[in-house]
């Protein structure tokens, strides 16, 4: 069970959690969830995008805000200086394959440079023992052979999206043991596989799409059908974080960790099959579209084993649950029987109680 009581090291921190990125999808799941379990969090990020979950949230929900771009290394300085973190969760990235492919230059910038502005502004202040970056199980060396990635496995950049990450990665790498020793700062990299849960409405991801096309009854069009990817619901990954930087602390390990579904990937085809059964209102359109000048990855899978055996985390939910939990949570809020916020405590309630129903 994910309990407040296990992250002694995180709590004997000066001062609070700063979350960059705090604005976006998985951003505001994290700082519910640390606040959930008693911590003092401060976000750092662009402000928040129409129709995004933390928008939706609104005044529902308020914390301490400071709206900075990451490429902006001053900026990103003077935040640090005045919050005085104990540890960065760094989440802050343009994080959308397809604005990749439309703007690479951003996206390295952001990802890249974005990255080392945070563990520079970091490694200032005395009182910051650690920053966690969060990068992408797009980062392996992918042959198509369905093998599911390790940590120990070749990473690899094929499109400018997994090449930022990649380079994201290369910061962390080049810099750990040298902050380390002479900062005692610890930097970390964690990767997980294909989040949903409710609220994501960014473009050209399947489940907000499929979202959009209900919500403006319009017919859904298929991408890559075939393709395969390990989904797994927001909590779990976030989980698996927040016990990754308990451990890195607790024993001074600045190693990766991966997290994903112990499951075979499901396909484009098997999740929308799965949703269909669960609002046969989605409406598909039988032609297939054809994405030209984009590559992608057709089978993807990430192993956790690591995760499982050093921190003891599992995933919760099967990969049919979460995008169960995702639906349900859209039906929720979009019918007007919960709030976004109170929509999103009910699911951190279930994973942290353990009372899943498969």
């Amino acid at each position: 069970m994910f309990e407040a009581s296990a992250f002694t090291k995180l709590k004997s921190l000066q001062g609070p959690i700063l979350v960059t990125g705090h604005t976006g999808f998985k951003g505001t799941w994290l700082v519910e969830l640390l606040e959930s379990l008693g911590f003092e969090v401060v976000g750092l990020s662009l402000p928040a995008e129409q129709d995004s979950l933390r928008d939706r949230i609104g005044s529902e929900r308020r914390y301490v805000d400071f709206f900075v771009d990451v490429n902006n290394s001053e900026k990103v300085n003077e935040v640090v200086a005045t919050v005085k973190p104990g540890f960065i969760f760094h989440l802050a990235a343009q994080a959308i394959v397809s604005e990749a492919f439309s703007n690479p230059a951003k996206t390295y910038m952001t990802n890249m440079v974005g990255t080392l502005n945070v563990i520079e502004a970091a490694k200032n202040l005395d009182q910051c023992r650690g920053v966690q970056v969060i990068t992408t199980d797009k980062v392996y060396w992918n042959d198509e052979s369905g093998k599911a990635f390790s940590e120990q496995d070749a990473i690899f950049g094929y499109d400018p999206y997994s090449g930022s990450k990649v380079g994201a990665e290369a910061v962390v790498a080049g810099l750990q043991s040298l902050y380390k020793d002479r900062h005692g700062l610890l930097i970390q990299s964690v990767r997980a596989g294909n989040v949903i849960g409710g609220g994501d409405f960014a473009v050209n991801r399947l489940l907000p799409d499929i979202i959009r096309s209900i919500l403006n009854e319009e017919v859904f069009t298929v991408r890559n059908p075939e393709s395969t990817r390990p989904w797994q619901h927001v909590l779990e990954p976030l989980t698996g974080y927040v016990m990754a930087a308990e451990r890195m602390l607790k024993y001074q390990d600045n190693s990766p960790y991966n997290f994903g579904p112990t499951e075979d990937s499901l396909s484009v085809s098997q999740v929308v099959s799965i949703i269909r059964e669960i609002w046969p209102k989605l409406v598909i359109n039988s032609a297939v579209e054809k994405v030209l000048g984009m590559h992608e990855a057709k089978t993807l899978q990430i192993s956790p084993t690591k995760a499982i055996h050093e921190l003891g985390w599992s995933p919760i939910f099967s990969q049919q649950k979460a995008i169960e939990l995702t639906i349900n949570w859209w039906d929720k809020v979009l019918s007007g029987k919960s709030s976004p916020l109170l929509a999103m405590r009910s699911d951190i309630e279930l994973l942290i109680s353990g009372s899943v129903n498969d």
